[in-house]
């Protein structure tokens, strides 16, 4: 139950979506789907999550870089970003954001998906994605001993997580 957790079940993840087959899309393997998959893994989230909102700012805003390496290509000295390639992203083509923090032990074979409705990144959505990753989530869990379910109404939608970064800018 730490943060290396989230990180196997994340690269386990990718893996295995770059052998999936998608049949809704009738697509051979993830090479042919037609939306990119973009992993990031960002530091400082147990501190504020400050990695996200960074990341959520550039985004938004535009990467604000001083000083740009005359020797590498992408780097950015001031504020020092190893790479600047993130900034050809648009917040307006992230459609879906899957958030794998730490994971635990499972009780009752049973994983928990939260989920924010589509009035997010700054767009109003004519289909909500959110009802369609997480049929296609329970879709997938079929073929395992787990249940993939939602929280109950009653909670919040999101517990505390990077994913917040993204939806208040």
């Amino acid at each position: 139950n730490s943060y290396q957790s989230g990180v196997v079940t994340l690269l386990a993840a990718v893996t295995a979506l770059t052998k999936f087959n998608v049949t809704v899309n009738q697509c051979r393997n993830a090479t042919e789907l037609d939306k990119h998959i973009m992993v990031a893994f960002l530091q400082g989230e147990q501190f504020n999550y400050v990695g996200s909102r960074r990341m959520a700012t550039d985004l938004f805003h535009g990467l604000d870089c001083k000083e740009m390496s005359s020797k590498y290509s992408n780097l950015c000295l001031n504020p020092y970003k190893p790479s600047t390639l993130f900034t050809r992203l648009n917040l307006t083509d992230i459609t879906d954001i899957i958030e794998v923090g730490q994971v635990g032990i499972v009780e009752n074979n049973t994983l928990y998906l939260h989920n924010k409705k589509p009035q997010s990144l700054g767009r109003v959505l004519d289909v909500d994605p959110t009802e369609r990753l997480i049929n296609l989530t329970q879709t997938a869990a079929e073929t395992t001993p787990f249940t993939v379910t939602t929280p109950s109404p009653s909670l919040p939608s999101l517990p505390p997580s990077s994913i917040l970064s993204f939806l208040e800018i």
